[in-house]
C-alpha cells in the first residue's frame, strides 16, 4: 500500500509543476526594445568579424546563404558533424561577444 500511495504521488505530482509554471508566466510587452533593436547593421558585421574564420563561414553559408549541413560539408570537405558543430560554436562565440559588448555599455552608461 506504502509504494501504491507513492506511486500515485509521482504520477500526480508533474502535474501540479505544470500547473504552477502556467499560472507564473511572465508576459513581456512587445514595443520594448530589445539587444536587437539597439545593434546596427554595421556592429553585427563587425561582430560576425570577430569570429574565427572556420565558424565565420559555415556560420555564413547556414544562416545568411540558406545551405544545409550537408551542402556546407561538400562545398568545405568537412564532415556534416563538423558543420554543425562550427556553427554551434559560432553562435557561443559570438553570444560571448554580444554578452561583452552589452556589459561595455551598461558600464558606459552608468558612468
Amino acid at each position: 500500500m506504502v509504494y501504491t500511495a507513492i506511486d500515485h504521488f509521482r504520477k500526480n505530482q508533474k502535474h501540479k509543476v505544470i500547473g504552477e509554471l502556467d499560472t507564473s508566466l511572465v508576459h513581456t510587452a512587445t514595443n520594448e526594445e530589445n539587444g536587437f533593436d539597439r545593434l546596427s547593421y554595421e556592429e553585427i558585421i563587425r561582430f560576425i568579424q570577430e569570429l574565427s574564420p572556420a565558424y565565420r563561414v559555415v556560420l555564413n553559408l547556414f544562416i545568411v546563404e540558406g545551405f544545409s549541413h550537408e551542402e556546407i560539408a561538400d562545398r568545405l570537405g568537412i564532415s556534416i558533424g563538423t558543420s554543425k558543430s562550427n556553427l554551434a560554436k559560432a553562435r557561443k562565440q559570438l553570444q560571448k561577444i554580444l554578452f561583452r559588448q552589452n556589459q561595455i555599455a551598461a558600464i558606459r552608461n552608468v558612468g
